[in-house]
């Protein structure tokens, strides 16, 4: 059953004026308060379309009954908004939580096929990829609403792209991750299945759907290419309005910093640090700590010499002024890093793993330090507690590489402009009726970092 909380003003009416394009954004991420990377882009995303004129109508997707939504943080990040619920039925829900159980316990063994995997782990249902009373939603929005674009958050929501195109709209997926390169890499690290887990073929179809497909980084652009034709992919990395900078206190001691959320992915980066890679730390630095913030510090396993769990904090900023060293010591998964990127646009010194800085190389080598074997991140990381300024030096070319890649007029100036003369075309084709609302799509580049 449908169930929808409006937040903020009423969306216009057909046919009536507004400054800029209308966008609706079509997610399960909530925007506030920032403690997750897909949080960040959204937050980011959003923040970039309103500056420049664009109207914002926010759908928020939840698929828990009980979820509380920030309807006051929400007035002041986009236009209008509203709440739906919408999950697959239990006994979907149950069965699938079975499967997945079989292909871990199995999967760690290292005896299960890699097509018995998927078989039991991948998501197949459209109630589960794509709710009904979401789509339901979307299609009463769009047969009394006119938006220019629909963006939706990931691949699964391709059905909702082919409703945006079925009304007129630009229809947008911005992937955040390649999904099934995601799945590939929590199969290959014996990693409990969580998220939306869909193979290659699936994914393709899916994308299909989109006018425009978003990818975040470069390489992830080059690999969705052959999806769904390099002329529909863009490179849309994660703008920021840089953070004011503080330079890194003396006090602050020999501290490392953590701030993640709790995926599996990341659990599987922290058990691996802190039962390889910190005791190594600690042989070499006995007084260093590390200070671990967000959704990742509840959990129990993060604990243990010299760890301090702090949970979830409302603002970043003052964790950041406070840290010398940021790590992110993630071993699977796709996209692009955000806590990577936040951390070098702070000026932090940077350690983490080939994961980690996914998308920022080779443009950002000499911005962040990246290390796979444990011991050799402990000797990275040990060598900036004990040098300072070398740390100091190093959070500081972070920075400026971060100001010239990540700039949002930069990152977001290519849709924005797309978004802007898809809201030309359509007006002329209000005065001109013979015209075609479905213009062809522009030619898009698949390449690097600007």
């Amino acid at each position: 059953m449908l169930e929808s909380k409006s937040i903020g003003r009423p969306t216009t009416l057909i046919g009536a004026s507004s400054v800029g394009p209308r966008v609706l954004v079509v997610s399960s991420i909530q925007l506030d308060p920032p403690t997750h990377g897909n949080r960040a882009r959204n937050r980011a995303l959003v923040g970039a379309l309103r500056r420049a004129g664009c109207e914002v109508h926010y759908l928020f997707w939840s698929t828990s009954s009980d979820e509380a939504y920030p309807a006051d943080a929400m007035r002041g990040l986009v236009d209008s908004g509203e709440l739906v619920r919408g999950r697959a039925p239990r006994l979907v829900r149950n069965a699938q939580r079975m499967a997945r159980n079989v292909a871990h316990a199995v999967g760690k063994t290292g005896v299960l096929p890699a097509a018995a995997w998927w078989t039991l782990s991948a998501d197949r249902l459209a109630s589960t990829l794509c709710p009904t009373p979401l789509l339901s939603r979307v299609r009463e929005l769009l047969a009394t609403e006119r938006f220019d674009a629909v963006i939706a958050s990931y691949a699964n929501l391709g059905p909702v792209a082919a409703l945006a195109r079925e009304h007129g709209a630009l229809a947008i997926i911005d992937t955040h991750d390649i999904l099934h390169e995601r799945a590939e890499a929590i199969r290959r690290n014996r990693i409990f299945p969580s998220g939306t887990i869909i193979d290659r073929a699936q994914e393709a179809r899916l994308l299909s759907q989109a006018d425009l497909v978003l990818a975040i980084q470069s390489r992830e652009a080059r690999e969705l290419a052959p999806l769904v034709g390099a002329s529909r992919v863009m490179v849309v990395e994660h703008g920021m309005r840089m953070p004011d900078f503080v330079p890194m206190r003396p006090e602050s001691g020999r501290a490392l910093t953590l701030i993640s959320s709790d995926n599996k992915q990341n659990q599987h980066g922290l058990e691996w640090f802190l039962g390889e890679v910190w005791p190594k730390v600690l042989a070499r630095v006995p007084d260093a700590v590390l200070e671990a913030h967000g959704p990742l510090s509840l959990r129990t396993e993060c604990a243990g010499p010299n760890v301090r769990a702090h949970g979830i904090a409302a603002d970043l900023a003052p964790i950041y002024a406070a840290a010398t060293i940021c790590i992110n010591p993630i071993r699977a998964g796709s996209g692009l890093k955000i806590k990577s990127v936040e951390a070098m646009a702070h000026g932090r010194a940077l350690v983490t793993t080939s994961v980690g800085a996914d998308g920022l190389l080779p443009a950002m080598e000499d911005a962040c330090c990246v290390a796979d074997d444990p011991v050799a991140f402990a000797d990275t990381c040990a060598a900036l507690l004990l040098d300072p300024a070398r740390a100091a030096s190093l959070g500081l070319q972070a920075r400026e590489m971060c100001e010239r890649r990540f700039s949002a007029d930069a990152v977001y100036a290519p849709l924005i402009a797309r978004l802007r003369a898809r809201r030309t075309d359509a007006a002329t084709s209000c005065a001109a009726p013979t015209m075609s609302l479905g213009s062809t799509l522009d030619a898009a580049t698949v390449g690097g970092p600007r």
